[in-house]
């Protein structure tokens, strides 16, 4: 079940989370928004709400910008704010394969920003879908490590039902089924605390050595869709290493 990880390098930067704090504050916000809609403001019956507050936590939001997005959407359920989910295929120059995934209220907006910057950078916005089969779409929860040890968290991960667990020298992925990622998390959590991500991403299967000049247009291509209000995560079947 272990092996060496790959997921270091799951996003063009690895850095980039810790620089887009406000961003992620948003997106869960909208979640929460989403999930407040369509149920009530009890995350024990509200899965979408639950979810999205687990994945508050993983990005450290305090616990007040939490409970006052759930307060305030919990009073204006009949927000004229229509939140849908969109997902965009496409390539990069070279044949790299871009999924672009959004939270937005105003789909034409968000298509014509996207296909804009396609376009801009000499790549093609795709049909949907067409990029996808070269992905795996899969749950991720990542642990620094501690005073665990590798088997331990392999039983851990067992228990809760997950598929896969890698390491490298400073964390553990874990790998699940994305529809239960966070149900997953939630057990594992019992046993080893809080995690530090948890997220449903796109894997590419096989990656596309970048590097030099074509490296440093797709990185620019990359953060110019990362930069769209609209868009909450880009992924691609590019290696950077």
């Amino acid at each position: 079940m272990a092996g060496h990880s790959h997921f270091a390098n799951i996003k063009h930067k690895k850095d980039a989370q810790d620089k887009k704090k406000s961003k992620i504050l948003t997106r869960v916000q909208r979640n929460i928004m989403v999930a407040l809609k369509t149920g009530l403001p009890d995350p024990d019956v509200n899965s979408k709400l639950r979810s999205a507050i687990l994945e508050a936590k993983s990005a450290n939001l305090p616990k007040d910008k939490i409970d006052a997005a759930i307060k305030r959407y919990s009073n204006n359920s009949d927000s004229d704010d229509n939140y849908e989910e969109m997902r965009y295929n496409g390539y990069a120059p070279g044949g790299i394969a871009i999924i672009i995934e959004c939270l937005t209220d105003n789909k034409n907006r968000t298509a014509g920003e996207v296909r804009a910057i396609f376009s801009k950078y000499g790549g093609n916005l795709g049909e949907t879908g067409s990029v996808e089969y070269s992905f795996a779409h899969i749950g991720l929860i990542v642990y620094q490590k501690n005073a665990k040890t590798i088997d331990e968290i392999i039983e851990i991960a067992i228990e809760a039902e997950a598929i896969d667990v890698q390491e490298d020298d400073q964390k553990f992925y874990i790998t699940t089924d994305w529809t239960k990622v966070h149900e997953i998390a939630e057990k594992v959590s019992n046993k080893l605390g809080d995690a530090e991500s948890i997220s449903v991403i796109w894997d590419a299967e096989n990656k596309i050595a970048v590097s030099g000049e074509q490296k440093e247009k797709l990185l620019k291509m990359l953060d110019a869709f990362e930069n769209l209000d609209d868009v909450q995560d880009v992924f691609s079947n590019a290696n950077f290493d």
